[in-house]
């Protein structure tokens, strides 16, 4: 009988023996389990990453900036879910994700409608940087003068955010019917395992248990009537003369 071969240099023996293809594929991965607090930070962020980004849609050059901060929403569900480990955002994590995602939409919008004031106004060649009075009286002259486009801008992000909420509402909707549903179920069948139809007990196991051997009386009594019978055989059940017939009498001849 051969030794087995000793592991590689610097290895240990178990090291190799868990680190097996086999070992490696029947060991479940761990699942992260739901993190409120690290979600709800996550959230918060929303509100500087979807500003930041209408404000640099604006300074591209698009004439109404201030529409892309309607996917507020997307940004605050999104980090709630991705930081919580929930794939769907439901119950109180669902009302903060809410709270940030209109907090954000309002803050990019304001920043998006801005932003797109300054780009027009640096291209006249204006003055006095973002703070000075010209830009602020370009800002009101805006908002007086040009509010239908102002309230366009802001029907349009409405409408956007409302789709989009509309839109979480379902999905989580859906996530907490299917719990409810899992919950009621208990245990799922096992479809996996074959059910064989009852046998009948043999001949041991009614012995075992004392009953009397139905199937052996009934084989007799097959085998019994099943027995060949030979034609013009003489039985002791016949009488000839008035005298039973027997196997062992010779026969006589017709003359005799």
């Amino acid at each position: 009988m051969t030794a087995p071969p000793d592991a590689p240099c610097g290895l240990p023996e178990s090291a190799t023996m868990s680190d097996s293809p086999a070992t490696t594929a029947n060991t479940p991965l761990p699942t992260k389990p739901y993190n409120f607090a690290l979600g709800a930070l996550a959230s918060v962020l929303a509100i500087p990453a979807i500003t930041i980004a209408t404000i640099i849609v604006g300074q591209v050059g698009f004439e109404y900036p201030a529409i892309f901060s309607g996917i507020g929403m997307v940004f605050a569900f999104s980090f709630f879910g991705a930081a919580s480990h929930r794939r769907v955002v439901r119950g109180v994590g669902f009302l903060v994700a809410l709270v940030m995602g209109i907090i954000a939409t309002t803050f990019a919008f304001i920043g998006g409608f801005i932003s797109g004031i300054y780009y027009s106004f640096n291209a006249v060649g204006g003055k006095g940087g973002l703070l000075g009075e010209v830009f602020i009286g370009r800002v009101v002259f805006r908002l007086t003068d040009h509010f239908d486009e102002f309230i366009i801008q802001a029907s349009a992000v409405v409408v956007l955010a409302i789709i989009l909420l509309v839109k979480y509402i379902k999905d989580a909707n859906a996530a907490r019917r299917l719990d409810k549903a899992t919950a009621g179920a208990g245990a799922a069948p096992n479809f996996g395992t074959a059910t064989m139809p009852p046998t009948a007990p043999t001949s041991d196991a009614l012995n075992v248990l004392g009953a009397p051997d139905l199937t052996s009386a009934a084989g007799e009594r097959i085998a019994d009537v099943a027995a060949p019978v030979t034609l013009n055989a003489p039985s002791s059940g016949i009488l000839l003369n008035g005298q039973p017939v027997s196997d062992s009498q010779p026969k006589k001849k017709f003359w005799q």
